[in-house]
């Protein structure tokens, strides 16, 4: 490993040199270097004119570059920027005696501090003001610190930076109100999420419940009719007339949801498209199936309002589909019973030998359907075996949420 030489820490120290000026130059803005050019052209003008100056020299118009120049820096580093200005000040006044070039150049940092800044740098920006003020009037004048000259320029230097904290201020409220609209506007935008992805959740149960129930019901009489065409050709046509009614029904309630879906301007229906009073004609396609079916409905209809009663419906008819589908069931029975507070949903069937278990959990898409109905109203759903070995549905759904 070859040691390092004086050269070499001279060449490193050159590089670092170089990159630290390069990025200085660039946090420069020169969209500032007019006004710099006017500000140490007025500074030399006053020098040279003023009748307490002797005259420009090399220092003073270096004291001129010096208290201008840094104002090319005041939006990256406003504090250091009004540092550099204060000393050119001092600068100023003991070679050139610029008079208000150097208030005008005080001003424009002051401003760029109390715009870039906070409330409590402004504050300590202002004490620090009245100290210069007092600094430069005792040092570099006679006139004493109460005359029209010293309050004149230490209210323009109070003006400048009172206007730099109140732009500051419009600033930070437009941008939290900017904050704000664009919360508002993902909010609003997620809630579109939610509403479209809900809506999406409803259909998807409707024509699920819809074209399940009527599927399976047609199934099973399509194999009663199969089964008995040529030995009972009285039941076969009976079970073809329910499978005419069961698929018309169907297609007449998918017709209804697919409507909503092509006509946008479409008003939402105002009362459910089945009701509690329709739970007992769902047991027709169980019974034209040799399936005994008891349906009980109990307590005052007008208590239950549209979603309640809709939900409900679709809860049985799921629940009756499940046994036509899963169970080799001999009777069912269905309880629905309308409370003070909510309404009671019980189905049961006496399955004997199972052919399928319906999912447990909830987890087949009737279940879940039914689940989801119920839970959207604050209610619950269960499903489980029987201790006789029957299948039961019960679900409790609040009248108010």
């Amino acid at each position: 490993m070859r040691a390092l030489s004086w050269e070499d820490d001279d060449e490193q120290y050159g590089r670092y040199r170089d990159r630290a000026m390069s990025r200085v130059l660039r946090a420069a803005d020169m969209r500032e270097l007019p006004l710099v050019l006017v500000l140490i052209a007025a500074a030399l003008a006053e020098g040279h004119w003023s009748s307490q100056s002797e005259g420009l020299s090399a220092l003073g118009v270096l004291a001129a570059v010096g208290i201008a120049v840094p104002l090319l820096w005041r939006h990256r580093a406003p504090l250091i920027v009004l540092a550099l200005v204060v000393a050119g000040v001092f600068a100023c006044m003991a070679t050139l005696k610029p008079g208000w070039t150097v208030v005008a150049v005080s001003a424009v940092a002051i401003y760029s501090v109390a715009l870039y800044g906070d409330r409590l740098r402004t504050l300590g920006t202002a004490g620090a003001i009245l100290a210069v003020t007092v600094a430069v009037m005792t040092l570099f004048s006679d006139r004493g610190l109460l005359s029209y000259d010293a309050l004149t320029r230490l209210g323009v230097l109070l003006i400048a930076l009172v206007l730099g904290d109140a732009v500051r201020s419009r600033r930070t409220i437009e941008a939290a109100a900017r904050q704000r609209e664009v919360e508002r506007e993902r909010r609003a935008h997620e809630e579109s999420e939610r509403r479209l992805a809900d809506e999406r959740l409803r259909i998807a149960r409707e024509v699920h419940d819809v074209v399940a129930h009527a599927m399976v019901a047609i199934n099973v009489q399509a194999g009663v009719a199969a089964h008995v065409l040529h030995k009972r050709p009285g039941q076969a046509e009976t079970a073809l007339t329910e499978i005419k009614r069961v698929s018309g029904a169907a297609l007449d309630d998918l017709r209804a949801t697919l409507g909503l879906l092509r006509d946008e301007h479409a008003a939402a229906p105002v009362a459910p498209t089945r009701v509690l009073s329709g739970v007992p004609d769902l047991a027709a396609p169980l019974r034209a199936a040799g399936v005994r079916v008891d349906v009980d409905l109990d307590g005052p209809e007008e208590r239950v309002t549209s979603p309640v009663g809709a939900a409900a419906y679709r809860i049985v008819q799921e629940a009756l589909t499940n046994v036509l589908r899963h169970a080799d069931a001999s009777a069912a029975a269905v309880r629905v019973a309308i409370g003070a507070h909510s309404v009671e949903i019980d189905v049961r069937n006496d399955t004997v030998t199972p052919v399928t278990d319906p999912p447990a959990n909830g987890a087949g898409n009737g279940l879940r359907g039914m689940a989801e109905r119920a839970e959207a109203l604050g209610g619950r759903v269960e499903a489980g075996r029987l201790p006789d070995g029957g299948w039961q549905v019960h679900a409790v759904l609040p009248l108010a949420r």
